[in-house]
């Protein structure tokens, strides 16, 4: 089996951790990926899983040579062409031709909670998608939520997958030492209790909402610590400083985008997402592997993850944050520690990595073998 992957970029983002993920979990597949940005921070790992990286250097702006792009689909002869994102998908459309005979996959990685909050280019690509969306012969989503915005906007239903995100539960996991140093690290004491949130800055991820929340909390709870990571989470990034309240300033530690997410996630004792949106949320899943348990907002797979092991809020408003957060702090440690304990179940039963590549192999078999008798 051969698969071509077409994705908008190789950041730190979830999807781009998906295809990751994805082809380091399936070693029988011969994996090829072009990045429509050229090389990102995961070509390297990509590399290491077994991926045929196609891009080259001089491969750095959306479609900017798709005549290098089809030539090269011609040349590896896929039996899968998988799109990533709105322009992976729409670029994997445009490619079609290339590769007659093979299955063509659309992967749609959010919901739409917000629209407001999305780019207008990129709205005319999801109007585009929309209209094209017979086409493919399935569209994969991560949750079921992100299909019904999707579908409300004109993507045909009846191709429909829900393929939600797998985890690595052996990076991660519950790791003491990790605990011990990273909290030596950053200064946290065995009394402080550790609140974290790990995302990029972006509207989206409703970091105003998050320090509106965190200030009410530091105000109640003496002991709370608020520890956040991701592109942007940096002092000297002047639009999220202006978010943090003077008063708590000196309980914030911003740590920027980290590599080790599993030992900063086993030095904390809560974690967060207070998204407007989501698809299926990367982070959570990570948390919920290390044993944390979580408070989300009701957006994406969000509450389908998290099921009882956790607590959700009412919606991203800042009041609702407040109230759920409350309603966890509320709990003693031994039941945190009990939700933490389900929480990590929960991923290794229904969402580990393994779990989910062999639903993504069927339907790439199925997909493939229906191409190849059309």
């Amino acid at each position: 089996m051969r698969v071509f992957h077409i994705i908008s970029g190789l950041g730190p983002g979830g999807a781009e951790h998906m295809l990751w993920r994805l082809i380091a979990a399936t070693p029988g597949i011969s994996h090829a990926v072009f990045s429509l940005t050229g090389t990102g921070v995961l070509s390297d790992r990509l590399r290491m899983a077994g991926a045929n990286l196609v891009n080259d250097e001089r491969d750095r702006g959306k479609f900017r040579d798709l005549a290098s792009l089809r030539n090269r689909i011609v040349a590896y002869a896929p039996d899968v062409i998988q799109g990533w994102m709105y322009h992976g998908n729409l670029a994997a459309q445009l490619m079609r031709s290339a590769a007659p005979h093979a299955a063509l996959l659309w992967n749609v990685r959010q919901s739409l909670t917000d629209r407001r909050l999305t780019k207008p280019t990129t709205r005319t690509v999801i109007r585009a998608l929309a209209f094209l969306s017979r086409a493919p012969d399935a569209i994969i989503y991560n949750a079921d939520s992100a299909a019904d915005d999707h579908e409300a906007l004109g993507f045909v239903r009846d191709k429909r997958v829900i393929l939600p995100n797998g985890f690595d539960t052996a990076l991660f996991k519950p790791d003491l030492g990790h605990r011990r140093t990273i909290r030596a690290e950053l200064g946290l004491s065995d009394d402080q209790l550790a609140i974290g949130f790990v995302a990029r800055f972006d509207p989206w991820k409703n970091h105003e909402g998050f320090f509106q929340m965190a200030a009410r909390v530091a105000e109640r709870h003496p002991a709370a610590a608020f520890v956040l990571a991701g592109k942007g989470m940096e002092w000297s990034n002047p639009a999220l400083v202006a978010l943090i309240g003077a008063d708590l300033r000196d309980r914030v530690t911003l740590l920027g985008d980290r590599r080790d997410v599993p030992a900063i996630n086993a030095a904390l004792d809560i974690a967060c997402n207070v998204s407007h949106g989501e698809g299926f949320p990367n982070a959570v899943g990570e948390a919920m592997a290390c044993e944390l348990p979580c408070m989300v907002t009701p957006v994406g797979a969000s509450a389908d993850l998290v099921g009882d092991c956790g607590i959700l809020a009412k919606s991203p408003r800042s009041d609702d944050l407040f109230a759920a957060m409350t309603a966890m702090l509320a709990q003693s440690t031994e039941m945190r520690m009990a939700l933490g304990i389900a929480a990590r179940q929960r991923i290794v039963n229904h969402f580990s990595i393994e779990v989910v590549a062999k639903r993504y192999l069927n339907l790439y078999a199925l997909a493939a073998d229906r191409s190849a008798h059309v």
